[in-house]
């Protein structure tokens, strides 16, 4: 009942597919991961919040709350400004904010964060790409018995 028109059944085809579907999700995984850490990587500042909005963005039937405030930091002996998204704590007039900045013509600035995220997401693909690699070697090692 299982068995595809080649007689080699559903259950042969998931274990040729599985390994090449777990290797690519593995490797999409490293990549993201390796973005999402690289983009920890900016220079660090500490920037004094100013004044500060509140607004609900809504995306579909999600909504989340969004805390824009002017903020002013200190970038090669230059004083920046601009407004930054903050998370509800550090969104507080006068409170010291940790920024990453950009050394470019522009400064801009954003919130730092713990580059955790995408510590985890880069270390489940190489786990997934550690999988792929023990099946494909066991695969083979079959194939030769």
């Amino acid at each position: 009942m299982d068995e595809d028109v080649g007689g080699n059944g559903w259950r042969s085809l998931f274990f040729r597919v599985a390994p090449v579907v777990l290797g690519l999700a593995g490797l999409v995984l490293l990549v993201v991961g390796g973005f999402l850490v690289s983009g920890h990587t900016g220079p660090h500042e500490v920037g004094t919040v100013g004044s500060c909005s509140t607004q609900v963005e809504r995306v579909g039937p999600f909504a989340r709350t969004v805390h824009s405030c002017e903020v002013t930091w200190q970038l090669l002996g230059r004083t920046r400004s601009g407004v930054v998204d903050l998370d509800a704590a550090s969104a507080v007039s006068g409170q010291s904010v940790d920024l990453i900045v950009d050394k470019g013509p522009v400064g801009g600035a954003v919130q730092a964060t713990s580059a955790m995220g995408g510590v985890v997401v880069a270390g489940l693909g190489v786990m997934a790409l550690g999988v792929w690699a023990v099946l494909l070697r066991s695969r083979r090692r079959a194939a030769s018995s």
